[in-house]
């Protein structure tokens, strides 16, 4: 393998993984605005207007929108569902059919310039009022929701191709990198359809749903390969991608068919994942309990994953398979899935998990910084102060770092990160 590879490779995932972020922010700021914010009441009809962008609309505030029209056309109602944060959570697949088509028909009264608000004031008279529709939604709209779960799949997929980039060829880098990759595609995709203003287009959420479900059973799959394959081999590569594919069947037949209901290809199929990867923790503690190094990295990632993942479950996935109304918003409960990376990248910087040695993590220094750099001095190429840190303290790769002259090269670590773990 060249030297050079593993810094192309991460940053090739560094550029990737920021060029899609930037995409959703532009996609999600391109929807037309009502310069209004919405919450469901606690009881009641319609939507509640909480906030107006313009002073002109302020006097809005407190009402509740009960129906959207085109100046003349036909009245929309809209009610609690018409701001419902993951269709999926209905449960009826007639449900989300009636729910997207609802939402096509509101994206375009939205996109014909002009709505027509039917409104309930606080005291409970109906009113009517015209307003101008924008044709995109200002930067500072975008809720903090939107944000939390952009950067969530943004630096989980920066640790997963680090990762990836130093052992491209392994198996458990490599299904590392695919659950980093799950939930990059699963986090953008939410992001953009929990957090719009009042409607998206039906084909938006008939391309948006599908993807966010397809990241997270990824992301379940990916985990599942990661522990066939590591510490201890148990299957193939191969056969180690089974499950991901039989945790896709029910939604790939969702894809054919149409109209199922979302427990059996999604709720269900979400948690069968995560029992199997807390099956296959144990398993793996078990068989390492002769490898105390092993052991506690393994303990590492176990908690990430039992915090992580698990919390995500039983906030926003375990309600919705019960037909419970759940108490935390998806997106709050998105940066949850940041600790199952966060106890990777532990168990690599203090026990050599993946049999990384501790100064890989400059790969990931390096290269997120070069690239930001690339991005905000474009002038500047490169560094010109020379290192004066000892050898034995430099920088392991001469190519990741301009400024390096141990010329070791990747291979080349000392040996005094912790002995590595066995097989």
């Amino acid at each position: 393998m060249r030297l050079a590879r593993p810094f192309t490779l991460a940053a090739g995932v560094t550029i990737a993984c920021l060029a899609s972020a930037i995409y959703v922010v532009l996609w999600a700021l391109s929807q037309p605005s009502l310069g209004l914010d919405f919450a469901i009441p606690d009881q009641g009809e319609g939507l509640v207007i909480i906030a107006a962008d313009a002073p002109e609309r302020s006097e809005l505030v407190g009402a509740r929108l009960v129906g959207l029209a085109a100046p003349g056309g036909r009245v929309l109602g809209v009610d609690r569902r018409t701001l419902v944060e993951e269709p999926d959570k209905l449960n009826d697949g007639a449900l989300i059919a009636a729910f997207r088509a609802d939402q096509g028909a509101l994206h375009d009264v939205l996109r014909s310039g002009q709505a027509e608000l039917h409104l309930l004031g606080r005291d409970g008279a109906e009113g009517r009022q015209t307003v101008p529709v924008s044709r995109m939604r200002p930067l500072s709209d975008l809720p903090v929701g939107f944000w939390a779960q952009v950067l969530t799949g943004v630096a989980g997929m920066l640790i997963g191709g680090w990762i990836w980039a130093m052992n491209p060829r392994r198996a458990s880098h490599a299904f590392l990198f695919l659950t980093a990759v799950g939930l990059h595609v699963s986090a953008q995709a939410a992001a953009l359809y929990s957090s719009r203003e009042l409607a998206l287009s039906q084909t938006a959420f008939e391309v948006l749903s599908p993807l966010n479900m397809l990241g997270a059973l990824t992301f379940g799959g990916g985990l599942i390969g990661l522990f066939l394959s590591y510490p201890r081999r148990l299957l193939g590569p191969v056969p180690a991608l089974l499950p991901m594919l039989l945790l896709l069947l029910p939604m790939l037949a969702e894809q054919v068919r149409g109209g199922l209901n979302p427990v059996f290809y999604a709720h269900v199929p979400i948690v069968l994942a995560l029992a199997g990867i807390l099956v296959l923790l144990v398993v793996q503690r078990v068989l390492a309990r002769r490898d105390p190094m092993a052991r506690a990295a393994l303990k590492l990632v176990a908690l990430g994953i039992v915090v992580g993942a698990g919390g995500f479950v039983i906030a926003s996935v375990l309600p919705a398979l019960l037909g419970l109304e759940g108490r935390v918003s998806q997106a709050a409960s998105f940066p949850l899935f940041l600790l199952v990376f966060a106890g990777v990248a532990l168990a690599v910087r203090r026990y050599r998990f993946f049999d990384l040695e501790r100064w890989s993590f400059r790969l990931l220094y390096y290269v997120v910084g070069g690239v930001f750099s690339s991005c905000s001095m474009p002038s500047s190429c490169s560094l010109s102060r020379p290192s004066t840190a000892p050898s034995s303290e430099r920088c392991c790769c001469s190519s990741c770092c301009p400024t390096c002259r141990c010329g070791t090269g990747w291979r080349g670590g000392s040996s005094r990160g912790g002995a590595r773990i066995s097989r």
